[in-house]
């Protein structure tokens, strides 16, 4: 579902994948600090920016993958290719600064576990016209599990304060995708999906 904020647009999609192999997957996964993370760690900085390129998680791109080429269809943009990808998880009152995602396109935050009182994502209204100024400063989204967002790079956000134990994100940035590509990797997707 393709929701207007502001003069941006955001995809919100339920995913129907086994998450319990996700998190199982995730928790074997090397984690270090990270200057935006505040009590949590990512796997941003362990040399690991591929995530959704292990084996064990190509079930979950391929779906990631359909969801950027619905939402660039919908958007009317140039489709996508996944750069870069990892995962936070932060710990009982851990936050992520804000920031956005320079030199990227479509950004995504998937949350492959949901428990109550899990912080939201807030999204900031990048807008200085009047006309959007009156509808929001910003807007946040509940997490809950299976939910990817799918959103503007440019779009500073934020995660306030956790009061839960743990919350997992799988993140991931994009690039422009020429359209023959696109089609080559999607077969070499479906081919290595296939394979295992």
């Amino acid at each position: 579902m393709i929701e207007k904020i502001f003069s941006a647009s955001i995809g919100l999609y339920n995913l129907d994948i086994n998450n319990n192999q996700i998190l199982n997957n995730l928790k074997k996964l090397e984690t270090n600090p990270h200057s935006l993370i505040y009590n949590g760690y990512s796997s941003l900085k362990t040399g690991n920016e591929t995530l959704l390129e292990l084996e064990e998680f190509l079930e979950l791109k391929k779906l990631i993958v359909d969801c950027c080429i619905n939402y660039c269809d919908k958007m009317k943009i140039s489709k996508v290719s996944i750069t870069n990808s990892w995962f936070n998880k932060l710990g009982q009152g851990g936050e992520v600064l804000k920031h956005n995602h320079p030199h990227s396109i479509v950004s995504g935050a998937y949350y492959p576990f949901y428990e109550e009182n899990h912080s939201p994502l807030t999204l900031l209204n990048p807008d200085n016209f009047e006309e959007y100024r009156e509808i929001s400063d910003q807007i946040t989204i509940v997490p809950k599990t299976n939910l990817l967002v799918v959103f503007p790079s440019y779009l500073n956000h934020f995660v306030t304060p956790t009061k839960t134990k743990e919350r997992y994100t799988i993140s991931f940035n994009t690039t422009a995708l020429k359209v023959k590509e696109i089609e080559e990797r999607r077969l070499n997707l479906k081919w290595r999906t296939l394979r295992r």
